[in-house]
């Protein structure tokens, strides 16, 4: 159907230029090349024109397809880039998933094996300090049943004054001995026995009277060695059970030490790891959340190439349809002219235009010649221009018109032949240029369009880049902020460590001097209290036998005189008083050592335990921070990189932006440029041949039938017909 049109309005043109033709029949006389001819060279004029438009379109249409090949060649291979980055990186992201899943079960599982340990550890605590305050107890209760017996045996052993006095002290002393918690029922009744044995009236009275009375000197010769070695013996298995205690005691307190050790360790081992595995966690979370976004910028990125090269191959086949479509328009045009130049120029017209039109012009001639010579037909030729040139006048201010001022001023002076040729010709040439400047405004609509659609392009393809290029450029210095502070936070975990450990060893030396100083103090401690309780063991024991192999000499009667240097030998036993109290002494400060060698240790593994802890705890810091130094330096060289890409990337889209804008620049004068638009051109156009119109039909209107018959005779009856040819085929080429 558009071919048909095509041929149609092509067809009508030709016939226009042949009626263009009957006009120049007025001076064909004159002209060395006939109407036919003119008409011939005007449709291959076309011809021609026709062509080149065609081969130009074909150049046209070759690079837009260059184009459009090549940039969806272009976005096809970053898309399937993109598709490939995408799936590695969901590839990533859900294998960091999967590793942060199993990750967090570890620390679960290893939270609840701390848990477990602790509670461990502390039911060891609290087991041994049961045992502890049961040793404390019993040890107590040995140490006061062996400092009782001592005192009972000393007392029994190393009395003075007469046998009463002796007794009652006895009794006192071997009476405290039932309420010991230690002692055994059948020494308790052994010495019950032992005291109702001794229990007369005598002895009552001298119980009695004790403080009151003055003592009698008189020996006491004692009855009781079965008492004091069942005493001696007592004590002796009071000591050695008390020493199997504390032997027992300091074995459970190391196997103690040991487990909570072994416990603090497997803590601390259990700990290391959990840290460890949470550490690898955080930073299999910050990969997953780096390549989370990665992933989501890819995808936006992918959908704007996705659409983009969506409307580019629409766009493209569209272009591809439509210049099909003119392509075909532009041939059958090519063979409509073609035809019509071959029909025109066969013998059936231009033959016969050769032959008979001459004649016909001739004789045109003649009868024109004798009709203007009629001054009745003068004076109303001469009315009539200037009724034509009135209108067009009028027209002219009221559309501001140059074109139909002038021809108002011509039609006014020169003849009426030459006014209504003048006429027509400007209505053909007014229509050929209405119909280039269509042909034009066109052109430039597509080229504007395809300019502006381009500009339009590569501005929001920059905007795009430079966003994407400040976004790296931030992203960039943030890393760079970050790898510093966590540089600086690794010399300070190295600082800190340093000083951290110089303190430890320190501590070290000081609390292996202080273990060894009063290790050595409780052994000097145990040697002085070896020998002070030889001693005086050996004394009490001595005194005791000499007491029982001599009786005495004297009697009431007869006792050392006062100043005699005879001695009562039973009466010297040592310094036992004064003993009790110093190897009271001694053994407090051998206590107060121990507990120094105890408290030392236990502080030493604290701040050993503490101190490694603290070197696991910055050592696991430290690499961590190194970990998550390296990948920030990663994901900053990378947005480098990116950054260079999308550089150079915009610095191609602008090279294109460049040369859009230089094209837009060339299109202004020819279409943009002109004060008036092309609506108000073609408007102002059409109403110039219009009025044009308008004064070829006034000018025709008021002639007689005679004088219009009489025309049709003369060469300007050739002329009007010319004219209305010329207005129909203007009509015909506006249409």
């Amino acid at each position: 159907m558009a071919g048909y049109y095509s041929f149609a309005n092509t067809m009508q043109f030709i016939l226009a230029l042949v009626a263009f033709a009957g006009i120049l029949g007025a001076d064909a006389g004159n002209m060395k090349v006939t109407p036919v001819q003119k008409v011939v060279q005007l449709m291959q004029g076309m011809l021609e024109k026709s062509k080149d438009a065609k081969a130009k379109e074909a150049v046209a249409n070759q690079a837009a397809v260059n184009f459009c090949v090549d940039t969806i060649s272009e976005k096809g291979t970053a898309m399937s880039d993109a598709r490939e980055n995408i799936a590695e990186l969901t590839a990533s992201i859900d294998k960091a998933t999967a590793d942060i899943k199993k990750l967090a079960k570890h620390i679960v599982k290893l939270q609840s094996d701390e848990a477990s340990l602790a509670g461990d550890k502390q039911a060891a605590i609290d087991v041994r300090k049961v045992q502890k305050k049961d040793f404390d107890t019993t040890n107590a209760d040995y140490a006061e049943s062996i400092s009782a017996l001592n005192r009972a045996i000393k007392t029994m052993m190393s009395q003075d004054g007469d046998k009463a006095q002796a007794k009652a002290s006895s009794f006192i002393q071997i009476s405290e001995l039932n309420s010991l918690t230690l002692m055994p029922e059948s020494a308790k009744k052994t010495i019950g026995a032992f005291l109702q044995q001794g229990a007369d009236p005598t002895d009552n009275v001298l119980l009695q009277d004790l403080e009151n009375a003055a003592p009698e000197a008189n020996g006491y010769e004692s009855q009781s060695n079965g008492v004091i070695d069942m005493l001696k013996s007592l004590q002796r298995k009071f000591i050695e059970e008390k020493t199997v205690l504390e032997k027992n005691d300091k074995d459970a307190s190391n196997a103690h030490n040991m487990l909570k050790q072994d416990l603090t360790l497997t803590i601390a081992n259990t700990e290391k790891v959990r840290k460890e595995k949470q550490v690898t966690k955080a930073t299999r979370i910050a990969s997953r959340t780096e390549k989370t976004s990665d992933k989501n910028d890819a995808a936006k990125m992918l959908a704007a190439d996705e659409k983009y090269t969506k409307k580019l191959k629409a766009d493209c086949r569209q272009q591809a349809s439509i210049f099909v479509d003119r392509q075909k328009l532009r041939a059958e045009e090519i063979v409509a002219i073609e035809k019509a130049v071959e029909i025109i120029s066969s013998g059936a017209v231009a033959g016969s235009a050769t032959k008979h039109l001459p004649k016909l012009l001739q004789e045109g001639q003649a009868t024109s010649l004798a009709g203007l010579r009629s001054s009745t037909n003068v004076a109303v030729q001469l009315q009539l221009q200037r009724n034509v040139e009135q209108f067009l006048q009028a027209q002219a201010d009221k559309i501001n018109s140059r074109i139909l001022s002038v021809i108002a001023l011509r039609v006014g002076a020169d003849p009426m032949i030459k006014v209504k040729k003048m006429i027509a010709d400007m209505i053909v040439k007014l229509t050929d240029q209405a119909a280039s400047e269509a042909t034009h405004k066109g052109q430039c609509d597509d080229d504007l369009a395809e300019n502006k659609a381009t500009r339009i392009a590569k501005t929001d393809a920059i905007a795009t880049l430079q966003a994407e290029i400040d976004q790296l450029a931030s992203k960039s210095t943030k890393l760079s902020q970050d790898i510093q502070t966590l540089t600086d936070a690794v010399k300070a975990l190295d600082k800190a460590t340093t000083t951290k450990t110089a303190i430890r060893q320190a501590d070290t030396v000081k609390n292996k001097a202080t273990v060894k100083d009063a290790q050595n103090a409780q052994e000097a401690i145990a040697q002085a209290l070896s020998v002070l309780k030889d001693f005086y063991e050996k004394a009490g024991g001595a005194t005791a036998l000499v007491q029982q192999e001599q009786e005495p000499s004297f009697s009431n009667d007869a006792a050392p005189v006062k100043g005699s240097p005879v001695t009562d030998a039973a009466a010297f036993k040592g310094s036992q008083g004064e003993s009790n109290a110093v190897l009271g002494m001694l053994e407090v400060i051998a206590s107060d050592f121990a507990r120094l060698e105890a408290e030392t240790k236990s502080s030493e593994e604290t701040d050993k335990t503490k101190y490694v802890e603290f070197m696991d705890d910055s050592k696991m810091d430290k690499i961590a921070k190194q970990a998550d130094i390296e990948h920030k330096k990663e994901v900053k060289d990378k947005a480098e990189q990116d950054k260079v890409v999308a550089t150079g990337d915009m610095a191609d889209q602008q090279t294109f932006l460049n040369a859009a804008l230089s094209t837009f620049e060339k299109l202004k004068p020819t279409c943009l440029a002109p004060p008036m638009s092309y609506e108000e051109r073609a408007a102002r156009r059409t109403a110039e041949v219009n009025n044009l119109r308008q004064a070829l039909i006034m000018l025709e209107s008021e002639a007689s039938e005679d004088e219009l018959y009489s025309g049709m005779k003369a060469s300007g009856g050739a002329a009007t017909s010319a004219a209305e040819r010329a207005s129909r085929a203007a009509t015909d080429v506006t249409l």
